[in-house]
């Protein structure tokens, strides 16, 4: 009888494939982008901040290196690890939510529900620092709760410390999730062995972030990870908090809320929260992670939409919980109130995104001019069909020693016939009054080795550069003896992106 149960529950993952196809459609994002050019230089030989340069930690650059040693550089590739990555995860939440012994009909809604709400994230938001979180941070919540439950299991510190120093590389902020772990110890009494088994999983972390350092510390790149994290502390300064900031995140929560996973889920999360009567330590835990990871991007003071993904395992949750508890005690019947919650739970649910999604995904392989328009349409980041077009000049040019500038996402390079190896996926970097000298220098090696330029005139974006104005603006405010010595004007594509060919 279990083994049918369990494998009821293992062919939910079926539907849950069917759910996250549509991300294998994806394009790049921006920030995929970066990942994918820091994958490829290291992939090539390249050293992390020395031969590239990001300001995040360094797993996310060797997970990509590793797919590209394996599959090259392929959007479909990437999107495919993104996809089987995220299966991987709901069957980990399955082994681990049937240990903490939650109810099938909970795991069951959780398998729907969670890939329901990441793919109607889009491209921009998924296969990020976040979402490769997701396996870290839901084995950390349960080696907490066993911690709770078996004191003298000397490996559940290591366990937790492990699943910690995995979060903390591959983002920063993410090891917040430690005080979750110090109000545990505190609840049941603090002591000596409390000590000990905070400071030995903080130890195994601290350890596996230096793991992950230990290639740019003894590979020529700690100058460069000095710098990068001198622009890193100028940067986490902006936007000063104020009113300003306050109308910036209430927004975003209300477009998260509101239309990313909607008012339907929201509901179900805070009715699982104030009114399921089961597991309450595991809701209460699933709380304080969320507050905690919200906590933390508050810290950050950058709110996107991945950004607040995080808490996506824990929220869904809470969600599932919210779901049961309404399906155990509302009988649908052939009324109008049961009309108006079908009607409510469809209209303000994610399911009309996803249909859109798919439809998008299909137009992939159907009617890509469709689905290139879809992805080019005015304002923000949707700027597929200008990457194309660009990389299409540059190919048909034959211009191997191309030099991008841009800041917002360099989508272009990855469509090239050749090799890109300059160092900055953002020109922000050594443009920005805060860049380092060492920064400055290093995008200087890049520009002298340049044949061919392409400088964006339209990626002005105050929060990165930390000054108006966009990479063309600043290039020829700095640079403008430079490049009429040595450059001259070629064309302009799509009025924003001017080409320069070297004298």
């Amino acid at each position: 009888m279990l083994k049918s149960k369990s494998m009821n529950i293992y062919g939910y993952l079926v539907i849950s494939a069917v759910l996250l196809l549509p991300t294998i459609a994806f394009p790049i994002s921006s920030d995929m982008s970066v990942f994918m050019h820091g994958g490829s230089v290291i992939a090539d030989g390249g050293i992390l901040f020395k031969d590239f340069f990001d300001i995040k930690p360094p797993l996310i650059y060797y997970i990509f290196a590793l797919i590209d040693l394996l599959f090259g550089n392929n959007v479909i590739a990437f999107r495919l690890f993104d996809f089987v990555y995220q299966l991987t995860f709901l069957a980990v939440c399955i082994s681990l939510f049937q240990k903490l012994k939650i109810k099938d009909s909970i795991i069951k809604a959780y398998l729907l529900l969670f890939p329901i709400a990441y793919t109607v994230l889009n491209y921009r938001d998924t296969f990020q620092t976040e979402t490769l979180a997701f396996i870290p941070l839901v084995l950390y919540f349960y080696y907490l709760l066993n911690n709770d439950k078996n004191k003298n299991n000397r490996y559940l510190p290591l366990y937790l410390g492990l699943a910690l120093g995995v979060l903390i590389s591959l983002k920063y902020t993410m090891g917040i999730v430690f005080l979750v772990c110090i109000y545990n110890e505190l609840r049941n009494g603090f002591n000596l062995k409390s000590i000990q088994r905070l400071a030995y999983q903080l130890f195994v972390a601290i350890f596996i972030l230096f793991l992950s350092l230990a290639p740019t510390i003894f590979g020529e790149g700690l100058d460069g990870f000095i710098a990068t994290n001198s622009y890193l502390s100028e940067y986490a300064k902006y936007p000063p908090w104020g009113a300003g900031l306050l109308k910036s995140i209430l927004k975003k929560l209300a477009s998260f809320t509101g239309e990313i996973i909607s008012i339907s889920i929201v509901f179900f999360a805070v009715l699982g929260l104030v009114k399921s009567k089961i597991d309450r330590n595991i809701i209460k835990y699933a709380t304080l992670f969320i507050a905690v990871l919200f906590l933390s991007v508050l810290i950050e003071k950058k709110v996107n939409m991945y950004h607040l993904t995080r808490f996506y395992p824990l929220l869904f949750l809470l969600v599932s919980y919210g779901i049961f508890y309404f399906a155990s005690n509302f009988k649908f019947k052939k009324n109008l109130v049961s009309l108006f919650f079908i009607v409510f739970f469809i209209f303000f649910s994610p399911f009309l995104r996803l249909v859109n999604t798919y439809k998008v995904a299909y137009n992939r392989v159907a009617n890509f001019d469709s689905y290139v328009e879809y992805y080019t349409r005015p304002g923000g980041f949707n700027l597929l069909g200008h990457h194309l077009e660009l990389a299409d000049y540059i190919n048909n040019t034959g211009s191997e020693k191309f030099l991008f500038l841009n800041t917002g996402g360099n989508q272009t390079i990855h469509y090239l016939d050749s090799d890109y190896k300059y160092k900055f996926p953002h020109s922000a970097f050594h443009l920005s009054p805060i860049a380092t000298q060492y920064f400055t220098d290093s995008f200087e090696q890049d520009l002298n080795s340049a044949s061919t330029l392409a400088i964006d005139s339209k990626d002005s974006i105050y929060m990165i550069f930390l000054r108006e104005g966009s990479s063309y603006d600043i290039m020829n405010e700095k640079y403008s003896n430079y490049l009429r010595d040595n450059f001259e004007l070629d064309t302009v594509i799509l009025d924003r992106y001017h080409i320069y060919r070297r004298k």
